[in-house]
Protein backbone atom coordinates (compact mmCIF):
# COMPACT_ATOMS: atom_id res chain seq x y z
CA UNK A 1 0.00 0.00 0.00
CA UNK A 2 1.33 3.42 -1.27
CA UNK A 3 2.64 5.39 1.77
CA UNK A 4 0.72 8.84 2.13
CA UNK A 5 2.69 11.87 1.80
CA UNK A 6 3.50 13.89 4.84
CA UNK A 7 1.66 17.20 3.43
CA UNK A 8 -1.23 15.16 2.52
CA UNK A 9 -1.24 13.43 5.95
CA UNK A 10 -0.90 17.55 7.62
CA UNK A 11 -4.11 18.60 5.30
CA UNK A 12 -5.85 15.79 5.96
CA UNK A 13 -5.23 16.55 9.99
CA UNK A 14 -6.01 20.38 9.91
CA UNK A 15 -9.51 19.47 8.10
CA UNK A 16 -10.22 17.32 10.63
CA UNK A 17 -9.49 19.59 13.37
CA UNK A 18 -11.18 22.15 12.01
CA UNK A 19 -14.64 19.90 11.58
CA UNK A 20 -14.09 19.01 15.11
CA UNK A 21 -13.72 22.53 16.07
CA UNK A 22 -16.68 23.78 13.99
CA UNK A 23 -19.26 21.24 15.33
CA UNK A 24 -17.80 22.13 19.14
CA UNK A 25 -19.29 25.43 18.31
CA UNK A 26 -22.40 24.06 17.09
CA UNK A 27 -22.87 22.14 19.83
CA UNK A 28 -21.59 24.44 22.85
CA UNK A 29 -23.45 27.40 21.43
CA UNK A 30 -26.80 24.99 21.32
CA UNK A 31 -26.15 22.68 24.92
CA UNK A 32 -23.96 24.87 26.85
CA UNK A 33 -20.56 23.89 27.64
CA UNK A 34 -21.36 21.92 30.43
CA UNK A 35 -24.73 20.17 28.86
CA UNK A 36 -22.15 19.39 25.16
CA UNK A 37 -21.00 15.81 25.33
CA UNK A 38 -17.96 14.84 23.38
CA UNK A 39 -19.64 11.54 21.42
CA UNK A 40 -22.34 14.10 20.05
CA UNK A 41 -19.28 16.40 18.55
CA UNK A 42 -17.47 13.47 17.06
CA UNK A 43 -20.56 12.19 15.74
CA UNK A 44 -21.56 15.70 13.98
CA UNK A 45 -17.95 16.21 12.42
CA UNK A 46 -17.86 12.57 11.12
CA UNK A 47 -14.94 11.69 12.97
CA UNK A 48 -14.53 9.13 16.05
CA UNK A 49 -14.17 10.02 19.18
CA UNK A 50 -10.44 8.24 19.68
CA UNK A 51 -9.51 11.02 17.10
CA UNK A 52 -11.17 14.17 18.72
CA UNK A 53 -8.91 13.17 21.93
CA UNK A 54 -5.77 12.09 20.56
CA UNK A 55 -6.32 15.96 18.59
CA UNK A 56 -7.76 17.96 21.91
CA UNK A 57 -7.01 15.81 24.99
CA UNK A 58 -10.75 17.17 26.65
CA UNK A 59 -13.60 19.16 26.04
CA UNK A 60 -12.23 21.79 28.17
CA UNK A 61 -8.81 22.12 25.70
CA UNK A 62 -11.56 21.85 22.85
CA UNK A 63 -12.71 24.88 23.93
CA UNK A 64 -9.85 26.94 24.61
CA UNK A 65 -8.67 25.72 21.10
CA UNK A 66 -12.29 27.05 19.49
CA UNK A 67 -11.33 30.48 21.73
CA UNK A 68 -7.73 30.91 20.63
CA UNK A 69 -8.87 30.06 16.67
CA UNK A 70 -11.42 33.21 17.01
CA UNK A 71 -8.97 35.11 18.42
CA UNK A 72 -6.46 34.56 15.92
CA UNK A 73 -8.56 35.05 13.42
CA UNK A 74 -9.55 38.71 14.68
CA UNK A 75 -6.27 39.47 15.11
CA UNK A 76 -6.01 38.44 11.71
CA UNK A 77 -8.73 40.40 10.13
CA UNK A 78 -8.07 43.38 12.24
CA UNK A 79 -4.65 43.05 10.47
CA UNK A 80 -6.34 42.94 7.22
CA UNK A 81 -8.42 45.87 7.82
CA UNK A 82 -5.92 48.07 8.70
CA UNK A 83 -4.00 47.55 5.90
CA UNK A 84 -6.81 47.73 3.70
CA UNK A 85 -6.72 52.13 5.15
CA UNK A 86 -4.81 54.83 2.81
CA UNK A 87 -1.64 55.90 4.76
CA UNK A 88 -3.22 59.09 5.52
CA UNK A 89 -6.95 57.55 5.81
CA UNK A 90 -7.86 58.15 9.38
CA UNK A 91 -9.58 55.14 11.40
CA UNK A 92 -13.08 57.00 10.81
CA UNK A 93 -16.19 55.76 13.15
CA UNK A 94 -18.62 54.33 10.34
CA UNK A 95 -15.54 52.08 8.82
CA UNK A 96 -14.86 50.93 11.86
CA UNK A 97 -18.03 49.95 13.22
CA UNK A 98 -18.77 48.00 10.52
CA UNK A 99 -15.08 46.08 10.68
CA UNK A 100 -16.78 45.50 13.96
CA UNK A 101 -20.07 44.49 13.07
CA UNK A 102 -18.95 42.46 10.79
CA UNK A 103 -16.73 40.76 12.76
CA UNK A 104 -18.88 40.00 15.57
CA UNK A 105 -22.20 39.14 13.43
CA UNK A 106 -20.42 36.30 11.91
CA UNK A 107 -19.01 34.97 15.50
CA UNK A 108 -22.72 35.29 16.47
CA UNK A 109 -22.12 31.21 18.51
CA UNK A 110 -18.89 31.44 19.92
CA UNK A 111 -20.18 34.80 21.07
CA UNK A 112 -22.86 32.91 22.73
CA UNK A 113 -20.88 30.50 24.27
CA UNK A 114 -18.27 32.63 25.49
CA UNK A 115 -20.26 35.16 27.19
CA UNK A 116 -22.16 31.76 28.88
CA UNK A 117 -18.69 30.79 30.33
CA UNK A 118 -17.49 34.54 31.46
CA UNK A 119 -20.30 33.83 34.35
CA UNK A 120 -18.84 30.80 35.44
CA UNK A 121 -15.33 30.90 34.44
CA UNK A 122 -12.61 34.34 35.42
CA UNK A 123 -10.67 32.94 32.66
CA UNK A 124 -13.06 33.13 29.89
CA UNK A 125 -14.03 36.60 31.31
CA UNK A 126 -10.77 37.86 30.85
CA UNK A 127 -11.23 36.52 27.47
CA UNK A 128 -14.30 38.44 26.60
CA UNK A 129 -12.34 41.66 27.61
CA UNK A 130 -9.95 40.94 25.25
CA UNK A 131 -12.64 41.20 22.87
CA UNK A 132 -11.84 44.71 22.32
CA UNK A 133 -8.58 45.39 21.87
CA UNK A 134 -8.78 42.45 19.24
CA UNK A 135 -11.26 44.04 16.81
CA UNK A 136 -10.01 47.44 17.41
CA UNK A 137 -7.29 49.06 14.86
CA UNK A 138 -4.46 50.89 16.91
CA UNK A 139 -6.88 51.30 19.96
CA UNK A 140 -3.40 51.70 21.79
CA UNK A 141 -1.36 53.98 19.40
CA UNK A 142 -4.11 55.87 18.79
CA UNK A 143 -4.65 56.70 22.58
CA UNK A 144 -0.79 57.42 22.87
CA UNK A 145 -0.77 59.69 19.99
CA UNK A 146 -3.82 61.45 21.48
CA UNK A 147 -1.62 61.96 25.03
CA UNK A 148 -3.87 59.50 26.79
CA UNK A 149 -2.33 58.29 30.15
CA UNK A 150 -2.95 54.56 31.45
CA UNK A 151 -6.11 55.51 33.43
CA UNK A 152 -8.10 57.44 30.83
CA UNK A 153 -6.92 54.34 28.22
CA UNK A 154 -8.44 51.83 30.81
CA UNK A 155 -11.68 53.95 31.12
CA UNK A 156 -11.96 54.27 27.08
CA UNK A 157 -11.43 50.50 27.05
CA UNK A 158 -14.10 50.40 29.63
CA UNK A 159 -16.26 52.82 27.86
CA UNK A 160 -16.43 50.78 24.84
CA UNK A 161 -16.64 47.48 25.79
CA UNK A 162 -19.76 48.46 28.23
CA UNK A 163 -21.51 50.98 25.97
CA UNK A 164 -20.15 49.47 22.88
CA UNK A 165 -19.36 45.80 22.74
CA UNK A 166 -22.08 45.14 25.71
CA UNK A 167 -25.09 46.45 23.54
CA UNK A 168 -23.93 43.85 20.41
CA UNK A 169 -22.72 41.57 22.45
CA UNK A 170 -26.80 41.28 23.96
CA UNK A 171 -28.02 41.89 20.43
CA UNK A 172 -26.41 38.98 18.37
CA UNK A 173 -26.59 36.05 21.18
CA UNK A 174 -30.42 36.82 22.64
CA UNK A 175 -31.61 39.36 19.91
CA UNK A 176 -33.79 36.59 18.30
CA UNK A 177 -35.60 35.54 21.84
CA UNK A 178 -36.18 39.24 21.74
CA UNK A 179 -38.17 39.09 18.73
CA UNK A 180 -39.85 36.21 19.99
CA UNK A 181 -41.09 37.96 22.91
CA UNK A 182 -41.68 41.33 21.38
CA UNK A 183 -43.47 40.41 18.36
CA UNK A 184 -40.75 42.47 16.13
CA UNK A 185 -40.23 40.87 12.87
CA UNK A 186 -36.54 40.44 12.58
CA UNK A 187 -35.88 42.18 9.68
CA UNK A 188 -36.99 45.54 11.76
CA UNK A 189 -35.25 44.77 14.53
CA UNK A 190 -31.98 44.22 12.67
CA UNK A 191 -32.53 47.85 11.28
CA UNK A 192 -34.33 49.37 14.22
CA UNK A 193 -30.75 48.43 16.45
CA UNK A 194 -28.36 49.17 13.69
CA UNK A 195 -30.28 53.19 13.50
CA UNK A 196 -30.43 53.71 16.89
CA UNK A 197 -26.95 52.30 18.02
CA UNK A 198 -24.61 54.13 15.20
CA UNK A 199 -25.55 57.29 16.43
CA UNK A 200 -24.94 56.83 20.02
CA UNK A 201 -21.74 54.97 19.94
CA UNK A 202 -19.80 55.84 16.51
CA UNK A 203 -20.85 59.48 15.83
Amino acid sequence: MPKIPKAAQERDAQASQQKILAAAEAVFAEKGFDGARVDEIAKRASVNKAMLYYYFQSKEKLLRALTDKHFKEMSEEKLRFIESLSSDEPVLAERLGEHMMGMFVKRRSFLRIIAIEALKNDEFARDIFRIVESAIPHLNTLAEKAGMDSEKLTRLKMNIFFFGFGPVLLYLTIGEQWTEYSGMDEQTFRQSFIEDFRPQFLC
